[in-house]
């Protein structure tokens, strides 16, 4: 019975060493309404995983998009991309970053910024006005 709970020891010991190793990721939740983004000025350290929420709480669709933004990973959901109206067609560049959402609903992207610096966020739908900040900072 010795040896068991020595084992049980054992493992419960590498869980929590692999726990203590798994990567930071920032949760950051973005209010969007038909005036703006809340918050308007986002900040996260360089080569951390951010998982960045889009709530829509407008009375029309909104979409928050960066266009160069130096990236490790990223990732999302196709499905965020329904109902697009094919507004970033005159865009000089293509967004690196977007995320679509209905009103009412609320989309979730997952990034990695590698490059401290400062990136503008904003919505491509056409006649749109909101406008962010995210600060890429340097490692902690």
């Amino acid at each position: 019975m010795r040896k068991k709970g020595r084992e049980w020891l054992m493992l419960a010991a590498l869980v929590l060493a692999a726990c203590s190793n798994a990567s930071t990721v920032n949760t950051i939740v973005i209010e969007v309404k038909d005036t703006g983004y809340t918050p308007a000025l986002l900040e996260v350290p360089a080569g951390e995983a951010v998982k960045l929420t889009l709530k829509n709480t407008g009375t029309q669709a909104h979409e928050l998009g960066i266009q160069d933004i130096a990236l490790l990973t990223s990732g999302g959901s196709m499905s965020g991309m329904a109902g697009m109206s094919g507004s970033m067609d005159n865009m000089n560049e293509p967004l690196q970053l977007h995320i679509v959402t209905a009103t009412g609903t609320q989309n979730t992207l997952e990034f990695t910024p590698t490059k401290p610096d400062r990136y503008v966020f904003f919505c491509p739908v056409p006649g749109h006005t909101e406008l962010g900040t995210l600060m890429v900072k340097g490692s902690r």
